[in-house]
């Protein structure tokens, strides 16, 4: 397929080259490649603009099968890339700065990498957070918000001393989240449930049972219900549960809380054991069990301090965010007075999810959510979170996924991650991980010998992976000047 490519014969054509595409909203493919101490550039346009670009005084366009003809005038490299050459996106090539090259040169990610997602990766201490504080102060600069969820209280300080205005929401005034939303299915919400509770097959299809009243589903689903015994229990004992559901149902219609959900659960163990009594049958040490389990993680979250966190429909989380952000573009949820580790995992799962609800409301959100310690979030391939990330591009929701062992984190996970930024990791597992989908050729012992606040971006809007120093303020400005 024949290409059409550029001709600059004069330095003066850049410039109105470059306002032209802005105005008219244009991306081309800048090639910029050296060999032997010997560089040429050339720039791929489309059929469709030649004329546009032809009008242009010192611009020329021409069309080649194989090998093009570089310009005349050799452009400066894409940002990031003086050595090696590489490609970029013209008039914007670095959209957003994520650090400095050793010759003190910028590099960045454009924005469409963002909506593919990023993952921030290292050992304790490399700084790790202070590389993502740092992406989100810059992403502020192209008006994205930013949510943070802050685990262990760290962002606070990190923003201070980057001198970024933010709006901190302390664990006391948290944004309530729902077990219901609009447009994630049942199934979806008692899977985030279950991984997060820990509950086993039969103690989450409790939970959908009475979800499902909540969520309004006609009567006929109760139908179902028995199947979660083993050998349809309930149809063998002959125990009605309809007026113990209808109840219910009338029950979580009027109420709004995790302690009408824990109500729920008792009437229908009391129906279930009332009618074992007729059958003269008796349960198990271990069926007991399974239900008294179902029932202390209940009342555990119930009883919690931060059981207004969670309701059982109704909530909107993300507008609550934006309404507390006082048109600032960061947001930090500091999550770090939740003692509870389960109790932080479904909260943070659920915002994600809930998030992820108003982005299919809205279309659009130019939202970014930054996930610290995701490893305790996205733990298994068939999660509603991997779908999400696989999804999220489409709405302009995107990722930044922190995590120090890469490994952890499932494969499905790690392949919807567009950018890579990676501190030191010395675990062979976790470079195992990173080669099934990033080249790390030459990189292996590199990775290994990194010192704080050092990392290897790998992205492709760079043609092959670059050291960068993640500055602080000072460091920043002194780089600049």
């Amino acid at each position: 397929m024949p290409r059409y490519t550029l001709r600059i014969t004069s330095p003066k054509a850049i410039a109105e080259l470059v306002s032209i595409l802005t105005e008219a909203n244009i991306k081309l493919r800048y090639f910029f490649r050296c060999k032997r101490g010997r560089c040429k550039s050339f720039i791929d346009c489309d059929k469709t603009i030649v004329t546009l670009l032809s009008s242009i005084t010192g611009v020329s366009v021409r069309q080649c099968l194989l090998n093009c003809n570089a310009s005349d005038i050799v452009l400066p490299p894409p940002l990031g890339r003086r050595s090696s050459g590489g490609i970029a996106i013209l008039p914007n090539s670095l959209d957003v700065l994520v650090g400095l090259l050793s010759d003190g040169s910028s590099v960045g990610v454009s924005l469409d990498s963002i909506w593919r997602h990023i993952g921030i990766f290292g050992s304790t201490g490399t700084g790790k957070s202070h590389t993502a504080a740092f992406i989100v102060r810059e992403l502020a600069k192209n008006d994205i918000l930013s949510i943070v969820i802050d685990w262990h209280g760290e962002y606070l300080g990190l923003f201070n001393e980057l001198g970024t205005d933010f709006t901190l929401i302390d664990s006391n005034n948290l944004p309530r989240v729902s077990l219901i939303t609009e447009n994630l299915p049942l199934e979806s919400i008692v899977e985030i449930l279950k991984s997060a509770l820990g509950l086993s097959s039969f103690q989450a299809a409790i939970l959908q049972l009475l979800l499902g009243l909540v969520s309004g589903l006609p009567m006929d689903f109760i139908k179902t219900f028995p199947t979660i015994f083993e050998k349809e229990r309930v149809e063998q004992l002959n125990i009605d549960l309809s007026l113990a559901l209808s109840r219910i149902s009338e029950m979580l219609r009027t109420r709004n809380s995790i302690a009408a959900l824990l109500e729920a659960v008792v009437i229908l163990w009391d129906a279930i054991e009332a009618g074992t009594h007729t059958a003269l049958y008796k349960f198990s040490r271990a069926e007991r069990e399974v239900w008294a389990a179902l029932f202390r993680r209940l009342q555990t979250l119930s009883i919690s301090k931060y059981s207004t966190l969670f309701r059982l429909r109704g909530s909107s989380p993300y507008k609550q965010i934006i309404t507390s952000s006082q048109d600032k573009r960061i947001v930090v949820l500091d999550l770090s007075g939740i003692a509870n580790p389960w109790i932080k995992k479904l909260y943070t799962v659920l915002l994600i999810g809930m998030i992820f609800d108003e982005a299919l409301h809205y279309k659009e959100i130019n939202t970014v959510i930054v996930v610290e310690e995701a490893h305790n979030i996205y733990n298994d391939n068939t999660s509603l979170l991997s779908h999400i990330l696989a999804e999220a591009r489409k709405y302009k929701l995107g990722f930044i996924i922190i995590a120090h062992s890469p490994s952890l984190l499932p494969p499905l996970v790690l392949a919807n991650i567009n950018t890579m930024i990676v501190h030191r990791l010395s675990n062979p597992r976790d470079l195992t991980a990173l080669k099934t989908i990033i080249n790390m050729a030459g990189m292996e012992k590199l990775v290994t010998r990194l010192v704080p606040g050092e990392a290897i971006l790998f992205s492709p809007d760079n043609v092959e992976p670059v050291v960068v120093k993640i500055p602080y303020q000072n460091r920043l400005n002194s780089a600049r000047a």
